[in-house]
């Protein structure tokens, strides 16, 4: 092989190193990027995430205390009327007579 020859193979593997060079480079630079975008979506999901949990809670929440109260509500209501009805103990010891007599 002549000189000019392997100064030119020489100089080819040294455009192909520095194109090696080049491709890691950009392969690094773009998994940085990739890292860097994968952290902030994952932060912003949690955050998004978050604030619906704590809405759902909420809402919840509400939805069970305005169940309870409707509840105690009606409970008063019906020991009101249950308190309210009138009590006939005559009546009520006539007809257990007669079916016992019976």
């Amino acid at each position: 092989m002549s000189q000019s020859e392997v100064n030119v193979i020489t100089h080819l593997i040294e455009v192909e190193q520095r194109a090696n060079g080049l491709v890691k480079n950009a392969q690094n630079s773009s998994n940085e990027k990739l890292c860097k975008v994968r952290h902030e979506a994952e932060v912003q999901f949690n955050s998004e995430y978050e604030k619906l949990i704590q809405s759902l809670e909420a809402n919840y929440t509400q939805k069970i205390n305005l169940i309870a109260e409707n509840h105690r509500q009606k409970m008063d209501e019906y020991i009101q009327s249950v308190k309210n009805t009138v009590q006939n103990k005559d009546n009520f010891r006539k007809v257990l007579q007669e079916i016992l007599q019976k």
